[in-house]
């Protein structure tokens, strides 16, 4: 059976907040259960299980007086962010949660390449051995001082003409990269000059107004670096890069496969024939 108390709602500042009136009234000296708070205009309805007793009456209508009806503010948890090391160059401080895009998985993809010799010299294969197919080379020949594709060459045409070795490697995925290296096994008899860029050069893509980006600048000189020492950059944010699609100043367009962002090339210019082994190791986040 419910008894009813029905009183005017002269609270404090003529409100009510039933969660704290609640509470006021369980942690008071009131011995029956309270069973619901009702309010209908001015008139506030509290319902208990059992009957009051004339103090126990007393007390509720002091503790409806005291109500002052104010809602507490909301406690708001602190979130947990991630805060990783200041980077030394740019002073800067990285807040972040991910670093890639959800469904992007790290790795480190290594690849070798030797200049001067067949595409067979490619090494780029996943952990069954079996070839990635992202790696390609290309020579070139100097004809009347112009550098020149040599189309289907011959090991002898390399040994005897050519001048100039690029490899590049362009996935069947999306992936960001993060960062790269290259190296190599011994300092060059004779000089071995290396440049890096992505995105390498194609004309659909300049129509677009994307160009290559050069990454290795000035040309690297091999005889100057350490063998087994990798040298690179490590990046302070990551590049996204696309095999099927293109991010442009107005927005980001689909392109047929191929034809996408997510190329990465470096030109090894050398003495005719000359033939120098590197090893390329890149840092991506990349899609399954």
């Amino acid at each position: 059976m419910e008894h009813l108390y029905s009183i005017a709602s002269d609270t404090l500042n003529s409100a009510v907040y039933s969660p704290s009136l609640e509470d006021a009234i369980v942690a008071s000296s009131i011995a029956p259960s309270l069973d619901r708070i009702d309010t209908n205009g001015d008139e506030l309805k509290i319902v208990f299980t059992s009957a009051l007793s004339s103090e126990e009456i007393t007390t509720l209508a002091s503790l409806v007086s005291a109500h002052d009806g104010i809602q507490p503010e909301p406690v708001v948890a602190p979130q947990e962010v991630q805060v990783v090391d200041t980077d030394g160059d740019t002073g800067a401080i990285k807040v972040t949660n991910n670093f890639a895009p959800p469904g992007y998985y790290q790795r480190l993809h290594e690849i070798e390449f030797t200049t001067s010799i067949t595409d067979g010299a490619i090494h780029d294969k996943d952990e069954n051995d079996v070839d990635h197919n992202w790696s390609s080379v290309a020579h070139y020949e100097d004809i009347s001082g112009t550098e020149t594709l040599m189309v289907s060459p011959t090991q002898a045409d390399l040994d005897a003409r050519c001048i100039r070795t690029d490899f590049r490697f362009m996935p069947d995925v999306d992936f960001m990269i993060k960062s790269g290296t290259i190296a190599h096994n011994e300092i060059p008899a004779s000089e071995v000059y290396v440049w890096g860029t992505m995105l390498d050069t194609e004309p659909a893509l300049q129509a677009m107004g994307i160009n290559p980006i050069v990454v290795l600048d000035g040309g690297l000189a091999m005889t100057f670096v350490a063998p087994r020492t990798p040298v690179g950059l490590r990046g302070v944010n990551g590049s996204l890069l696309f095999h099927a699609g293109v991010n442009t100043p107005t927005g980001f367009v689909a392109t047929p496969p191929g034809l996408g962002t997510n190329r990465i090339k470096f030109i090894c210019r050398h003495s005719a024939g000359f033939q120098h082994r590197f090893q390329a190791i890149f840092e991506i986040f990349r899609t399954p």
